[in-house]
This record gives C-alpha cells, structure tokens and sequence, in this order.
C-alpha cells in the first residue's frame, strides 16, 4: 500500500517537473522570438500642411489626420500604379521618402542590411499624380538616397560612387567614378565610421541645391581582417574587411565639394591635421556655408569649421576642448542654426552637459541650463517663441524627461508627467511631436501629441499584447536600488526577485553587467532578456552600473579614462558584497553574465575575486588592442601613448587569476568584436591548465540573431547556471 502510494507521488512529481520545465521551455522560445518585444509605429512624415501624416500600412502609404486619425488618402498603392509599370515592383515595398515637392515618392524592396545600421535596396520613383513608377537608376542596388531642397534632384550611392538623378528629365549623372571596395568610398560611411559614430552616410545638397557637398573615405592603407564563412557546401568562404585596431592607420576623410552647374568636384581645404575625423557636416542658412564638425584622433577636441563653398577658404567656428577625459562626438548632433544666425548646442564645459547658445560668428552668449544633471537631446527649436525643446536625465540618471527653456527669460518647463524614459521625436515642423515612454515594467507607450497645448491626441502604440504577455508569464517586477560604497560612490542599480520570494530561503544571485564607459544599462525603461528568465530559476537578478558610465557628469563619466578595465570587475565584485550582506543570497552561488563589453566585464570581475561560482561571457572584448580605434581610443587614447593602460584591459594578463568555471561563446562571423579575441584568451587558459565551456555559432555575427541561434544560446545559459560545476 505505501509502495503504491509513493508510485503515485513519483508519477504526480515528475508530470509537475514536465510541466514545469515545459513552461519554461515555452518561455525561452517566447523570448527569444521576440514575444516581449515591443513594437513601434515605423516612419511617420508630416504633410507640407501640417494637418496630416503619412505612414506605411499594409503595403501602402496612407495619409491620416492628427487630429483625428482618420485615414484622409492614400498616396501609394500597388493597385494605383499603371498598368503597364506594375511589373517593375514584385514585392511588397519596405519604405518610403515623400519628396518636398509632395509630387513624388521615393519607395524602395528588396532590403538588404549591410552592417549594424545601413542597408541596400532597389528604389523606385513614384509619381503621385500620374500614378507612374520607375526605377531610381539602373546602377542597382541603392543606398542613402538624399533629395535636394527644391526637389528636384536625388543623390544616392551605388558601389561607393555618388549619382544624381535629375527629376526634371529623367536623366542621371555620375558625381564620382573612383569609387573602389577597399579603396575610396564616396559619401557612404565605412565601417567604423557606422559602428562608432552612428552614421550610414554623409552627403548633403545646399539650401539653394546648387552644391553637393560630401565626404571621401580613403580607406585603402586600413589594415583588413578576415574570417571564414564556414557553411559552405565546399571549400570555406573567406570575407574580408577593413577594420583599423586600436593604433592602427585609419581611413583618410576628405571634405569634397561637387558644383551642379560645373559638374565638378573640388576638395576643400579644411584647418586640420591628417587623421582627424570628421563625424557630421551641415549647411548653413547661407546657401555657400558649410559647417564641418572634426575631431581629432585621440577625441579630445570637436571643432566646427565654417568653410565658403565659393570663395573655399575656412576658418574655426567653434570648438570643444575635454578638460578631463574624451569629448563626445554626438555633441555635433545638438548643434543646429537659429534663424537670426546666432547658434545652440550642448557642451561640457561647466562639468555636466548643458545647453548653450553662441552667436553667429560662434562667440558663447550664454549658457542657458545648469544644474548636476546632464542633457542628452535638443529635441526641437520653435522659431515663434523662441523655446527650444531637450531631453535631459532627470529626476535620476536612469530618467529621461522633457522640458522646454525659452531663449528670452531662459525659464524652464516640465513637459513630461510621467517618471520613467520618454524618448522624443518632433515630426515636420514640429507641431505634433512622438513620446515613446517606458518604464521598467511597463512596456512602451507611444503617444502622439499636439506641441502647441501639449495635450495628448491619442495612443498611437499600447503595447497591450506584451502587457498581456508578460503578465501571464508571471514574472516578477524590477526594483531600483542604490549602493553607497565604501569611499562615498553612489552605484544605481535594478533587481528582480523569483517568484513568490521568501526571505527566509535561500536563493542565487546572477549579475548581469555591461559597464562600458559612457555607457548606460541601468535606466527606468523597458527592456527584456534571458537575465529575466533567471528569476524562474531561482535567482535574484540584478544589474550595477559601476563608475565611468553615463548621464552623471563628466567626472563620473571620465572615472574609467585611460584605465578601461582597472574598475569595471571591482564594482561588481561589489555589488556581489552588498548582496551578499542579505540573508537570502546564497554565498555559493554567485554568478555573473554579460554579452561585448558586458562580456569583458564578467571575465574581468571573475578574475578580480575568487566569489563567483560561474559566469557567462558573450562575444567579449578581451584585449582592447584588438578592438576598433574609433571606439577604444576615445576612451583609452593610442597604445604608444597609453601602454599601462592597454596592459591593464588586456585580460589574457590575468587569466591564471580566473576563479570559478567560465562559458565562453562567440559567433565565428563576429565583424565587431572578432572571435580571435575568445580564442586568444582560451588559449591562455589551456596555457594554465584552467578548464572552462566554450560555445561557438558558425557564420554568425555580434548578434547571435542568425536562424535558431539566440535561442539555442539561452538554453545554453540556462543549462549551464543551473548545472553544478
């Protein structure tokens, strides 16, 4: 009778232990197919009347009215085009670009992604009016098309060479025919350009569309990395690349200047030293001025040149020096013309980033916010009442908020209710601006609303399916914490509790850190991951922001400078200590993973103390001498002027002082942090006998994103912190 009865507690036990591991197994699949992701509300263009909008739906560019939301027209339809041009276009298309002119659009299939940010595609002209269609150019496929401010010409990039298409008659002209892969880029971004300072492609027609004034990539002396394809149905596939390394020569940048009329090219001479960058250029109001942002090599000073397309002379306008640590090029993304002339921008000058305005020769007038917080984004300016709109890191670092500061009496206003991240976007003229706000466990809203009264028209985005979702799987909600330490730093940081927490048990800790310089993970939004997933296992979850991150200043922000990897490790060695004062966490079970940078952090903490039982490194630098110039200088200057730095952050230096068993994965088409820099450290540690867990994926990049990859990871995760080591 008691066998019979235990038979039955060991059937009824093992169904729950199926049923329970298949939930979770349901859940991994979920996450990893992006069942928790939120959505967004794609491209939004406001109409030349400022009472509609258009957006892509269904194949289609419709036409709505803020207002209301109806749907007024649709201005592109598969089933508009005439019949005798609708076999140009076999499938649905991906985007669109309404011309100024609201004559035309451009629309483009056939997406191809290149690197993290740009893409290729076959483009077509659309005719609004005589519902025609044809291609952009027969040099397919394009990229970054550009159309001038009278709307008659589209400049596009094709095989590192710039065209532009006249609209008028139809007819193309080549601005470049050096263009050459490995060589000369015209007008596109190369890869560190893309990757570092967020750009696909600089080319841009002056206000009276009579210049194109663009930027040559000489990239030819960079040295090139390679790696195989090995999925081949033969011999492996060798890419190539050019990646310039920490040190290295990079591309030579080269100001170019084409003259419609004269049909010819000109390089302008800028006051500058070679091997500068050059991150953003922009048009004056004066249809002759070009405004060229550079920043030199080690990325201490961002200098703005005004240079006269006619008379081709330059002089300084403006300039930013770092009075400690690097200088931020998305500081040039903030700098935007006023119409009398006179200038806004951020800088750092006064140790926090804040808003200032210059006059028109690029004099400081006055500085125009202050205060123990930094500015993140000018989001807007309005002429009218002289306001301009940004977005700064308020009430806390983790926040981001809107406000408005009027130029006049440089009074201040709170424009944003709700504490958590708003992320804003002014559309056209900036009547109705986009407010995509989250917190931690509330996922995206984007709310459409009216600049003028600033009232909300509507929800154009709820998320609700995810809201649903989440809440179904029953996962536990994040909490903000703060650690005081021991020299009087304040570290800011999320948690997650499992499940149905007791405090009288016992549970495991799992730090998920990222902790790059100028970086930020901690922050009041949404985001979810396998960290999450953790909690169903049993742990407590939790991410650090240690010093050198951002929004806290440019002491805080400059702690890491020089020394990239001296602190990273020890601050999560200390957010483990403060954990481990609670009686819940158990002291034998404290993990730690992170993925690039995060992925250097955790190797790094595991060889700083001996309290990790495991961690988990994804696609991590190990050596900053083998990772990109533009990155790894800004913040670690050139390997010749900073050896000890550049010793410390190499990790294979320490590897003998690895405590606890590492799962080391990388993706073997990894074109940012190359897979040599796993194999190097491994190699260390067959060196000093240190077993550890390796996890390769063929053919795949930074991302892991590749067929059933991330969510064969995240099983790999799972199985490895929950397997004894």
């Amino acid at each position: 009778m008691k066998m019979k009865h235990l038979t039955v507690s060991i059937v009824i036990f093992i169904m729950l232990f199926a049923t329970d591991t298949l939930l979770k197994a349901d859940f991994i699949t979920d996450l990893a197919s992006g069942k928790f992701s939120v959505k967004s509300v794609g491209k939004i263009v406001s109409m030349a009347d400022s009472k509609r909008y258009a957006t892509l739906k269904d194949g289609q560019v419709v036409c709505y009215d803020f207002q209301t939301g109806e749907a007024t027209d649709t201005l592109f339809s598969p089933d508009k085009i005439k019949k005798e041009d609708r076999h140009l276009l076999t499938d649905d298309i991906q985007g669109f670009q309404i011309l100024p002119n609201e004559r035309y659009i451009l629309v483009y299939t056939n997406r191809r992604q290149l690197f993290r940010r740009s893409f290729e595609a076959e483009y077509f002209i659309y005719n609004i009016a005589k519902h025609s269609l044809k291609p952009l150019s027969q040099n397919s496929p394009q990229r970054e098309p550009v159309v001038s401010a009278d709307g008659r010409y589209i400049c596009f990039s094709h095989k590192n060479n710039l065209y532009i298409h006249k609209l008028d008659f139809g007819t193309e002209v080549a601005v470049t025919t050096n263009g050459s892969v490995g060589q000369i880029i015209n007008g596109s971004s190369d890869w560190l350009y893309e990757e570092e300072f967020s750009t696909t492609g600089q080319y841009c027609f002056s206000p009276d569309s009579k210049y194109l004034a663009f930027i040559r990539l000489n990239e030819t002396e960079v040295q090139q990395f390679e790696w195989q394809q090995m999925l081949t149905d033969n011999y492996p596939e060798t890419k190539q690349l050019k990646y310039p390394r920490a040190g290295e020569k990079n591309a030579k940048a080269e100001v170019m200047l084409y003259d419609m009329h004269y049909k010819s090219n000109t390089k302008l001479n800028i006051s500058s030293n070679n091997g500068t960058y050059i991150p953003r250029i922009l048009w004056r109001q004066n249809a002759s001025i070009l405004m060229v942002f550079e920043l030199n090599r080690n990325q201490t000073e961002l200098s703005l040149y005004e240079v006269d397309a006619k008379a081709q002379t330059s002089k300084l306008f403006l300039q930013e020096k770092a009075k400690e640590g690097f200088t931020d090029y998305e500081l040039a993304e903030s700098y935007q013309e006023l119409p009398d002339g006179s200038w806004i921008g951020l800088s750092d000058q006064d140790g926090f980033r804040h808003l200032y305005r210059f006059s028109a020769l690029g004099q400081q007038e006055e500085q125009l916010t202050r205060g123990s917080d930094d500015i993140t984004a000018v989001n807007h300016y309005d002429a009218k009442t002289q306001t301009v709109y940004f977005t700064a890191a308020r009430p806390t670092p983790a926040d981001r908020s809107l406000y408005s500061v009027s130029l006049k009496n440089k009074k201040q206003n709170l424009l944003t209710n709700e504490t958590g991240y708003h992320s804003i976007n002014f559309i056209g003229n900036g009547s109705y601006y986009l407010d995509n706000f989250s917190t931690l466990n509330t996922p995206n809203c984007i709310t459409l609303v009216n600049r003028t009264n600033n009232k909300t028209v509507r929800v154009l985005e709820a998320n609700e399916n995810v809201s649903k979702a989440w809440t179904e799987a029953k996962m536990p909600k994040k909490e903000m914490f703060n650690i005081l330490t021991d020299n009087g730093d304040t570290l800011y940081g999320w948690m997650m509790l499992p499940q149905h927490f007791d405090p009288k048990r016992k549970y495991g800790l799992l730090l998920c850190p990222y902790g790059g310089p100028a970086s930020q993970q901690v922050l009041n939004r949404w985001r979810t991951d396998w960290s999450d997933y953790a909690t169903q296992l049993g742990y407590v979850v939790a991410c650090v922001d240690g010093r050198g991150t951002a929004a806290r200043g440019v002491h805080w922000r400059s702690l890491t400078y020089k020394q990239v990897g001296r602190y990273e490790g020890e601050d999560q060695v200390l957010a483990a200590k403060h954990f481990l004062k609670q009686p819940y966490i158990d002291k034998n079970n404290v993990c730690i993973w992170g993925w690039s940078f995060g992925g250097f952090t955790t190797i790094n903490a595991m060889q700083t103390d001996t309290l990790f039982r495991c961690g988990m490194a994804v696609a991590p630098v190990t050596d900053f001498r083998m990772y990109d110039s533009g990155y790894t200088e800004r913040f670690m200057l050139q390997p010749m002027q900073n050896e000890n730095g550049y010793r410390w952050s190499d990790l294979t230096r320490n590897a003998k002082r690895l405590h606890g068993r590492l799962l080391i994965v990388h993706g073997l088409a990894d074109d940012n942090v190359h897979a040599q820099h796993t194999f190097r450290y491994i190699e260390e540690l067959n060196n000093c006998g240190i077993q550890y867990d390796m996890q390769i994926y063929p053919d795949d990049n930074h991302f892991l994103r590749k067929g059933k990859h991330l969510e064969h990871l995240y099983r790999k995760l799972t199985e490895f912190l929950t397997r004894k080591q």
